[in-house]
């Protein structure tokens, strides 16, 4: 029984585990996507991405971080209450998603404006 419920709690916390920003790598993104901007644009999509970017990994550090604390919770009472501590990690919203995925796309947005901005040696 004890195996079982050390061998479902981690398949658990593995599955539920939001990520947080740190941790998700940058999209790859063309900095020619960016070629025919100026300076001025180069530098007030870069402001408008940078808010993007700060916004989301604020959303998403909360989020790994409320599923941290849930797994710690489950893992804690497991031996006392086996089933309220599968119902919390079930409660786990399923790992990265949307946010994750657009988190790296800005991020790879930019990297490529800044690249595209030194290119055309602009003032950033």
């Amino acid at each position: 029984m004890k195996k079982n419920l050390i061998i479902a709690l981690v398949a658990f916390s593995l599955v539920g585990c939001a990520s947080s920003s740190k941790d998700i790598d940058k999209a790859h993104v063309s900095p020619r996507k960016y070629k025919d901007y100026t300076c001025d644009e180069l530098v007030d999509e870069g402001a408008y991405i940078s808010q993007k970017v700060e916004a989301l990994a604020q959303s998403l550090d909360t989020e790994a971080t409320k599923d941290t604390a849930q797994t710690t919770a489950a893992f804690v009472l497991a031996p006392f209450t086996f089933g309220w501590s599968l119902g919390i990690l079930g409660a786990l919203e399923g790992g990265d998603g949307y946010e994750a995925v657009e988190y790296s796309r800005l991020k790879g947005e930019y990297e490529a404006i800044y690249e595209a901005a030194v290119r055309k040696k602009c003032r950033l």
